[in-house]
């Protein structure tokens, strides 16, 4: 049975907005393994539990570059062959599959900077105008405000493998826990009071705090702060089982972060999953900011 090992990008956010097109992956082969960063490796495996033949391998991150000479050993010493996500989206395109144990780089490196220079001969998107990717990889990592022409990347990712656009958001799925979801709201709000709930990042793995400054959150409501560092100590508050928590807010306060990308997941009406009201949701764009699309319009924004 061949295997087929899916390399992406190590943050977080980068696995919920793959989550529709690892699927997707998983329903063309019977065995596929992913890598992942040994920091977020329990809350990805949390969130793609359902799916029978996928399996995970944690790789350390105590920098980038040991992350990925880890992969590159291990391919080596597999002797694996490994494909950009172009290449498989055209052998897909032509109703083909891989041959033998294989590797899938998932939009990462030139790949997804090439692929933002032309689109591949034959896919489905290929209406989609030029004029709306990026043309240079700086552009393809963001942490200050560019123009909003080009495509983000979470798109980009589901064109290079020939699929529509939409289908990060149709696809999108996990099984919801009720139950914890229950417990993290009673824990983090024991007296059932009125609150926001802000999401920052003062330990990122990039290195540098991203928060909000604190004259910049309403003051008429009890402020919770996601804590991260609860999910280390305690399997309960993976990022997924704060749902409730974000269903009763009465604002919700973040920067771009996989939290985010976990509410823009949830916030389309493209999948099946209950949504979370985007006119509550404020995003701190003066922070971090990436490129923002049609679905983010209706989130309240904050630039400066």
């Amino acid at each position: 049975m061949k295997k087929i090992y899916l390399w992406p990008a190590q943050g977080f956010g980068d696995a919920i907005c793959l989550n529709a097109l690892i699927r997707n992956i998983c329903d063309e082969y019977d065995l596929v393994y992913l890598f992942c960063s040994e920091h977020f490796c329990k809350s990805i495996r949390w969130m793609l539990r359902d799916i029978k033949n996928l399996n995970f391998i944690s790789v350390p991150y105590p920098s980038h570059n040991v992350w990925e000479q880890t992969i590159i050993n291990f391919i080596n010493q597999e002797n694996l062959r490994v494909y950009e996500l172009t290449e498989v989206g055209k052998i897909k395109s032509s109703g083909g599959q891989l041959d033998g144990d294989s590797v899938i780089k998932l939009g990462i490196h030139n790949d997804l900077g090439q692929f933002c220079r032309s689109i591949p001969e034959g896919s489905k998107n290929f209406d989609y105008s030029l004029n709306a990717l990026p043309t240079e990889p700086s552009n393809l990592v963001l942490f200050h405000h560019i123009p909003k022409q080009a495509i983000p990347f979470y798109e980009a990712y589901y064109m290079m493998y020939d699929l529509p656009v939409d289908y990060r958001f149709s696809h999108f799925h996990y099984e919801r826990d009720l139950e914890t979801e229950d417990y993290v709201l009673r824990t983090l709000n024991p007296d059932d009071e009125k609150y926001i709930f802000v999401i920052e990042d003062g330990k990122h793995s990039l290195g540098y705090s991203i928060c909000i400054p604190e004259n910049r959150l309403p003051t008429q409501y009890k402020i919770i702060r996601y804590n991260k560092e609860l999910n280390y100590t305690d399997d309960r508050f993976v990022l997924f089982n704060y749902y409730k928590l974000l269903e009763n807010a009465e604002q919700i306060h973040t920067t771009e972060t996989a939290f985010f990308e976990f509410m823009r997941s949830m916030s389309s009406p493209l999948n099946t999953l209950p949504s979370i009201k985007k006119s509550k949701v404020y995003i701190h764009s003066y922070v971090r900011n990436y490129i923002t699309t049609k679905i983010d319009k209706d989130y309240n924004r904050l630039l400066r």
